[in-house]
């Protein structure tokens, strides 16, 4: 499929989606099932999970240090990740055609108009990226004795975020530590739930993996080293 193909196949299924949520509103059905308009997306709301965050946020003494932590990690994300930016930004400067030039798709980072993210694998990613992030967030408020309004989801065609939505002005109004604590449950979680995932396809890769033969493999030899003088070769 051709960019020109993937743009005329989104516009067409970004002009129906706009069409059905006109409709659907003007009917009364998105108010009828608590949706309400943010923008183009569609805003859902709810109570349901909230007794589940509840019974988890229980533990509060666990999820606090595991909050702490949490702060101490997202500070040095933080630092590492503006390292980054200041070390790759002359290469922003550097002239001519590059990958992302000359695949400009490569650059919008949504599953089934990028590439290198399956459609289906991307969404579920997406998924459970927001639920695990949301949830945290959730936790923590609880944790910290605050009120959680409601849970929802942000929808544009796909699932593009979710929140859980604390009291804004109890949240205001508690200390400091508490409110880090709330703001850095979500990325913390999301980079625990990417190291676990990485450590179970370690486990399902290397259980499959058998070695071609046995012994050590020599990858190259070097001209008259001791190792090319007693005949070892390449593989």
């Amino acid at each position: 499929m051709t960019l020109m193909e993937g743009l005329m196949i989104f516009f067409a299924v970004l002009i129906g989606y706009l069409a059905v949520v006109a409709i659907l509103n003007k009917t009364g059905t998105l108010k009828k099932y608590n949706i309400s308009l943010f923008g183009p997306a569609l805003m859902w709301r709810t109570e349901k999970g909230k007794k589940f965050i509840d019974r988890i946020a229980s533990k509060d003494r666990f999820w606090n240090a595991y909050a702490n932590t949490g702060i101490v990690i997202c500070f040095i994300t933080m630092i590492l990740m503006m390292l980054l930016l200041l070390i790759i930004l002359p290469l922003t400067f550097v002239t001519g055609e590059t990958v992302i030039s000359s695949n400009p798709h490569l650059a919008i980072g949504l599953p089934g108009i990028n590439p290198l993210i399956p459609l289906w694998y991307g969404i579920l990613g997406l998924l459970v990226a927001l639920i695990v992030h949301e949830f945290s967030h959730g936790i923590l408020v609880r944790a910290g004795k605050l009120k959680v309004k409601s849970l929802g989801l942000l929808l544009f065609i796909l699932p593009i975020g979710a929140f859980c939505e604390p009291d804004e002005e109890e949240l205001k109004k508690t200390s400091i530590k508490k409110r880090m604590r709330v703001f850095a449950a979500g990325p913390t979680s999301n980079i625990v739930t990417a190291f676990i995932c990485l450590g179970l396809i370690s486990l399902m890769v290397f259980a499959f993996v058998q070695p071609a033969a046995d012994g050590v493999g020599v990858y190259s030899v070097v001209d008259d080293l001791p190792a090319d003088e007693i005949g070892l070769e390449p593989g």
